[in-house]
């Protein structure tokens, strides 16, 4: 009976061996080593792993010596591809010791094991997963039945330093408190002594330590969610042979191999020796029995495992959809609340112009009801006017173009006229125009109203300077009304005492015609000055500005200004000839009120003129010691004058801004300069004005 019993044990064992390899065995194909593989068991004659000395039953020191799965898997596997190594024992950091392997630079070349990401696997060799652990919530056996991380929200947890679980749960669950521990050791400690609530991690560490360690107060509460930890073989990314190589290594341990250092760990630490055969032979069959049951049990884990994720997907899934339609309802009705209580009209209408939808404001803006307009044509409440260029900018929009700050005036619903700026834009998809409007009619009555007072203003400046003009015409005439009343009555004299002769009569004659027509065209540049041209016409330059110097020239005498002249004489310009003169003619007093004022011995002014492609520049500079920095950016504007109130109304040069730039589309500047003239040194102001020439 005991022969029958043993052979009937040894054909068993023979069998589940024989089983078990084809289980865990690769193909000798797959695990022959390459020629870069044995070149490189060549060249490292050693390898050095470090062995951290408190993270049982994975990695730890026994008695001074190196000890854990990982190690006698290591070694295991070094030894099957003939790969020398030793263990090196440091407690660095994760984070440092990833940056020894990376840089070479410390007593170890590698490291035990590694969880395996995007980040780590640009900087490192990485080979198979050989360590496949859940990743569980641990809690004091007295805390509340936890079902998953949902119910840590709000609670305290542990978490060993630098480990990717703190990436994890931050990311997913933001609400829940980490507190770091230095190794997964203090970090179990701390919920078995119930001063931390939970901890999520490695369960087979937390097992190990209830076991071994009296940790006697911990419990395996929930799976986490995250599924396994995989821990893989790591060489630095130099060394892909070594991850290749312990991976290779790793393939060939056998079944009753792979048992026995699971069983090691996890279930007893030592086994005493026994003579007893039949013992031994029945603890092989049995390890062989329970690893084929721990084999398929962790196929059927696996399985579950990804069913619970899936499961755990959906349900985030779900919860996505709902929060995505609480967040769209939301939306929906801050639009509505925004659209209804704006105080712009808004309007949703088709690219015909028929109303779709509209806001509460055309009850306060133009008076209607809502319904009162849907359904509706909105080209029926256009000014008449405004129809045309209305319908150019519908036919832009129904093009996909955007419309901004286009105005029209819709009509009331008590039949006056409301001014609004429009801008829109049109969903092609649905053929639907989206606009919305901003009622101006105050503005535009503003605007008006300062146009006007601006006209009035322009027309007392202008006759501000006519006066100006006569006086300094009146002063210019005296000279040659003088020659003309000299030369008649030396003409008479000469006649009555008939000493007349035939020359000096045309030299007399000539005299008075001389002097006749320079006051003729002095009358004719002062009526040019004052008349009010709407239409702009084709001048050249250079006259224009000899016609403003004829009308200065007297006040330029009487203070004994210079004035240099640079001129091209070929310059013409399309536009208002006498709206130029009247910004000479300001710039000009705005100088020689200077010059004056300052008591300059050597007043000058210049005039340059030059064409450059499509515009004409025109320069003015004196030599009065230019303008205060402080004042020189407020000198357009209306108002501002640095004379006293009986000298200046402070509206000459911001008409001269508004004639250049509004009236002919140009631009005017101002600028202190210095320069040279005469071997001497200046310094005036300089203004410079652009213009095109048609």
């Amino acid at each position: 009976m005991y022969n029958h019993f043993m052979n009937y044990l040894h054909k068993f064992i023979v069998i589940l061996t024989l089983f078990s390899q084809l289980l865990i065995a690769t193909d000798t194909i797959e695990n022959k080593l390459t020629n870069e593989e044995i070149e490189f068991i060549k060249k490292h004659p050693l390898i050095s792993f470090r062995v951290r000395p408190n993270m049982p039953p994975f990695e730890f020191v026994q008695n001074g010596v190196a000890s854990g799965i990982a190690v006698d898997y290591i070694k295991k596997s070094a030894e099957n591809i003939g790969l020398n190594i030793d263990f090196v024992v440091n407690n660095d950091p994760l984070g440092v010791s990833h940056n020894t392997i990376e840089n070479q630079n410390g007593k170890y070349n590698t490291i035990l094991f590694a969880v395996k990401n995007k980040q780590r696997a640009e900087r490192f060799s990485f080979g198979m997963k050989y360590l496949f652990y859940p990743m569980m919530i641990v809690t004091h056996k007295n805390s509340p039945n936890i079902i998953s991380l949902n119910d840590l929200k709000n609670k305290t947890i542990v978490l060993e330093e630098n480990f990717l679980t703190n990436k994890w749960i931050k990311r997913d669950y933001p609400s829940i408190k980490i507190v770091n521990a230095p190794n997964t050791k203090e970090a179990l400690q701390m919920v078995n002594d119930e001063n931390i609530f939970a901890y999520v991690g490695n369960v087979g560490v937390a097992t190990y330590m209830k076991i071994f360690k009296d940790m006697n107060n911990l419990k395996v509460s929930a799976h986490s969610g995250y599924g396994d930890i995989n821990y893989s073989f790591i060489a630095p990314k130099e060394w892909p042979e070594l991850s290749s190589l312990l991976s290779k290594g790793f393939k060939q341990i056998s079944s009753i191999e792979h048992s026995f250092i699971q069983q090691k760990w996890f279930t007893i630490q030592t086994i005493e020796k026994t003579d007893y055969s039949l013992l031994w032979e029945i603890v092989v069959v049995l390890s062989s029995v329970i690893f084929l049951v721990l084999f398929w049990n962790r196929k059927i884990t696996i399985e579950r495992n990804k069913t619970n994720q899936v499961l755990l997907e959906l349900e985030r899934i779900k919860d996505k959809e709902a929060k995505s339609k609480n967040e769209l309802l939301k939306s929906n009705e801050k639009f509505n609340r925004y659209f209804q209580l704006s105080l712009n009209l808004h309007i949703i209408s088709t690219t015909e112009g028929i109303m779709k939808e509209l806001n509460s404001a055309f009850k306060s803006i133009l008076g209607y009801e809502k319904d009162e307009l849907l359904g509706k044509q909105f080209l029926d409440l256009l000014h008449p006017d405004d129809l045309e260029f209305t319908i150019e900018e519908m036919s832009k929009l129904s093009r996909g173009e955007n419309v901004y700050n286009f105005e029209n005036r819709y009509i009331h619903k008590d039949g006056h006229y409301i001014n609004l700026l429009w801008t829109a834009t049109t969903d092609l998809s649905n053929n639907l125009i989206y606009a919305t409007a901003q009622n101006i009619t105050s503005l535009k009555k503003m605007e008006l109203e300062q146009k006007e007072k601006d006209k009035l203003l322009q027309k007392s400046e202008k006759l501000a300077s006519m006066g100006d003009m006569i006086a300094n015409i009146a002063h210019q005439w005296r000279q040659p009304l003088s020659v003309i009343s000299t030369v008649s009555t030396g003409m008479l004299l000469q006649k009555e005492n008939d000493i007349l002769s035939d020359t000096d009569f045309i030299k007399s004659c000539n005299s008075i015609n001389a002097n006749a027509q320079y006051l003729s065209k002095t009358i004719d540049d002062f009526r040019n000055f004052i008349r009010n041209d709407n239409i702009p016409k084709v001048f050249n330059l250079t006259d224009s500005i000899t016609s403003f110097l004829h009308l200065v020239e007297g006040t330029a005498k009487n203070n004994d200004i210079s004035i240099i002249l640079t001129l091209e004489e070929t310059i013409s310009i399309n536009g208002f000839e006498n709206h130029l003169a009247q910004c000479l003619i300001n710039i000009f007093s705005n100088a020689k009120d200077a010059l004056v004022e300052k008591n300059i011995d050597t007043k000058l002014i210049f005039i340059d003129t030059k064409l450059d492609i499509n515009n004409v520049f025109i320069r003015i500079k004196d030599n009065a010691g230019g303008i205060p920095i402080t004042i020189l950016p407020k000198i357009f504007e209306p108002y501002f004058t640095t004379k006293h109130k009986s000298q200046g109304t402070g509206l000459g040069l911001h008409m001269t801004y508004n004639l250049i730039v509004d009236g002919m589309g140009g631009t005017i500047e101002a600028y202190n300069t210095r320069y040279k003239y005469d071997d001497r040194d200046y310094t005036g102001a300089e203004f410079i004005i652009s213009l095109p020439i048609s």
